[in-house]
């Protein structure tokens, strides 16, 4: 199941906002939503929602218990509708499934999100087709992008940003000696691993790209900070806290880091940098290096 419906948000979200959410402190509980379908009162669970991401065997999923005879979101149902399945088989055929990644997080209102986080999915049983969720986090988008590269649609799946559409393949580029000069001169997503240091003089923490960017004869790493008072400011600063500590404390502290924006050279001192403004926080998304681990077996995969 794709989707659920929120108690707590009076919305309809997916495992990875379900995530974002509780620890935001937005969701009270993993077990409380319903089935999408508005004639079935089904509980519905998000799993692992929880727990820190290392400490996963499984990524954030629903569940569901005791659905209405015939109901479509009944994994026992032979006829269930599975939603990503939807999405993918949308992407086959070049249709867009009408994503949309919105620049600011909506504001929330008595504790719940206005409609610019809604899934794109409705409770009434005649409403079965997939219009589109909204995005404001980069999280939900690196999760999506997994799904497409696993399923081979990265060149078909479509997103819109600022009106435009773009593919997922060419909205994420890794971090890996492309000429600076010839990179996009709009915002993209780039990703690679990363060290991630904690630098008290700031106070926060540096970002430096593992691999480089090319400029003219010299091989740069990117590199970005983050601030400790930009961090208490996010909304989802429990989380983020979270990862930035526990990966700085490793003997090697590298994660996989992601951040949309555009990198851009600066000279200091006689000494060449490339960096990243990050415009906040919602921009940026850190996993731990297993999901690099897995990227490169299913890259492996694609040649064969």
């Amino acid at each position: 199941m794709e989707f659920a419906y929120s108690n707590d948000l009076d919305d309809f979200i997916d495992p990875d906002m379900a995530y974002d959410y509780f620890w935001s402190d937005l969701i009270t509980s993993k077990s409380a939503f319903k089935c999408p379908n508005e004639n079935c009162n089904a509980d519905i669970t998000c799993a692992n929602i929880e727990k820190v991401k290392q400490d996963m065997k499984q990524v954030p999923h629903f569940r569901g218990y005791h659905h209405i005879e015939g109901c479509q979101y009944d994994s026992k149902n032979k006829n269930s509708s599975t939603d990503s399945d939807e999405i993918y088989a949308n992407a086959k055929i070049g249709i867009s499934s009408c994503d949309k990644f919105l620049l600011n997080r909506p504001e929330a209102k008595d504790s719940t999100l206005e409609s610019g986080t809604t899934s794109g999915y409705s409770r009434n049983e005649d409403s079965k087709k997939y219009t589109g969720g909204r995005y404001y986090s980069i999280r939900s988008l690196v999760s999506k992008w997994v799904q497409f590269r696993k399923n081979d649609l990265l060149d078909k799946a479509l997103l819109k940003i600022e009106g435009k559409d773009i593919t997922y393949k060419e909205l994420f580029k890794g971090v890996f000696h492309q000429e600076l000069d010839e990179l996009p001169d709009q915002n993209r997503i780039y990703w690679g691993t990363a060290f991630i240091d904690r630098i008290e003089s700031i106070p926060g923490y540096k970002i430096k790209f593992c691999s480089q960017f090319d400029y003219y004869e010299e091989s740069i790493n990117p590199s970005f900070i983050i601030s400790d008072s930009d961090i208490e400011d996010y909304k989802v600063k429990k989380l983020l806290k979270l990862r930035l500590k526990t990966i700085n404390e490793l003997k090697t502290p590298i994660g996989l880091v992601f951040i949309y924006g555009i990198p851009y050279q600066k000279e200091s001192k006689g000494n060449l940098y490339i960096n990243f403004s990050l415009r906040n926080l919602d921009y940026l998304e850190i996993r731990y290096t297993d999901l690099f681990e897995q990227l490169k077996v299913n890259k492996e995969d694609e040649k064969d």
